[in-house]
């Protein structure tokens, strides 16, 4: 997935900045032979460049969220309208069945006691 890509990008970026201070900071034997600020200088630079790689790569770990989550928010109205739309539709059937059987029912009483639903 690409959430576990990402993750190991973070990592390996993580992992460089850990060496290059590991690197960097010279030791006794050879401090003598290293201008500390030059040092620090280049450090500085290559752990602002990881940084920036790492809030880039953040930000389109969100973007890509966002999108699936509109997308998925689309889907789901798309399911409730066509839930609501059946619904209505299966009211309105009732309503008609409900209406046909009183109207039967209606003229069957008429029926019953003689009065005609025409005129004579």
């Amino acid at each position: 997935m690409w959430q576990n890509e990402m993750l190991n990008q973070l990592r390996t970026t993580d992992d460089r900045i850990v060496h290059e201070l590991n690197v960097s900071v010279p030791t006794a034997s050879i401090s003598a032979l290293v201008d500390p600020t030059t040092t620090c200088k280049q450090l500085y630079m290559k752990v602002e460049k990881m940084f920036i790689n790492i809030i880039y790569m953040l930000l389109r770990i969100c973007a890509r969220r966002r999108a699936n989550s509109r997308i998925k928010q689309e889907k789901e109205i798309s399911q409730l309208k066509k839930i609501t739309r059946l619904q209505n539709e299966e009211q309105e059937r009732q309503w008609n069945k409900k209406q046909k059987e009183y109207e039967f029912e209606t003229e069957r009483q008429k029926e019953k006691i003689g009065w005609s639903t025409r005129r004579k």
